[in-house]
């Protein structure tokens, strides 16, 4: 049975980064750092190591995780800085991660994604009620045919409500 691990606002007391610039806070930014640095902790933490079988669903595909994560390996090799475990923290995030879309509609993402994970490791999601359903299947519809017509799709212009 996976675990899913979701964002949450971090506590204003230990993000110092962020005082002064609230839009820094929630879906913005926050939740995926404050999330994606989570599961890094629990890759680095040699959890996997001692329960292989254990998965976690990160949203967001997955919390920036894929779009950093060969840096974060390749940066950890060569300059290790006590850590300890098995595997590549790629290894794991292939291994012991599904991530779902979930408020993130964006094409060229969604395609990193797949590359860095697979697509056997990916699930549909809409983040509803923080995003529109509606708007989330209309994207995932017109995938096939953007991806066959295109190799770069516009990004969707962000509704402010």
């Amino acid at each position: 049975m996976p675990v899913y691990l979701h964002p949450r606002d971090p506590l204003e007391s230990t993000t110092p980064q962020y005082h002064g610039h609230p839009w820094l806070y929630g879906s913005a930014w926050a939740f995926s750092v404050e999330t994606g640095t989570h599961a890094l902790r629990l890759m680095g933490s040699g959890l996997f190591d001692r329960h292989p079988n254990l998965n976690i669903i990160l949203g967001h595909l997955g919390e920036l995780l894929p779009f950093n994560i060969w840096r974060t390996d390749h940066r950890s090799a060569v300059a290790p800085r006590g850590i300890d475990i098995q595997h590549s923290f790629g290894h794991y995030l292939r291994t012991n991660f599904y991530l779902t879309t979930s408020a993130n509609f964006r094409t060229p993402a969604l395609l990193n994604t797949i590359q860095e994970v697979g697509a056997d490791r990916l699930l549909f999601s809409a983040d509803y009620p923080f995003e529109d359903m509606r708007e989330a299947a209309e994207w995932f519809d017109r995938l096939e045919s953007t991806t066959t017509t295109t190799s770069r799709s516009p990004a969707p212009t962000p509704k402010h409500y």
